[in-house]
């Protein structure tokens, strides 16, 4: 049987591509599980502010806001009203 060598700079781009398609899954369902969980907590609050959520979801306002914005682009939510004394509202498909 015949050795085949591998060079050290083909190992490393081999694993920085399983190491960034593993991240990039990963992301991907932290991602849908946190919007999920933003979902379920303007049903549940649908007054709540992004300090609450970010507060209850353990990240930060940017973050919060981030998702809000995916959401309101996928037409999964929608606010009514003004920033303040307005309500998110879960758009049932």
């Amino acid at each position: 049987m015949k050795k085949v060598e591998t060079s050290k700079a083909d190992k490393e781009k081999t694993t920085e591509k399983a190491t960034e398609k593993a991240t990039e899954k990963t992301t991907e369902k932290t991602t849908e599980k946190l919007s999920g969980k933003i979902v379920r907590l303007l049903e549940a609050q649908p007054t709540i502010s992004m300090r609450g959520l970010a507060a209850k979801c353990g990240v930060t306002e940017d973050g919060i806001y981030w998702h809000l914005k995916k959401l309101k682009a996928s037409g999964r939510i929608r606010r009514v009203g003004p920033d303040k004394g307005g309500h998110w509202e879960v758009v049932r498909t």
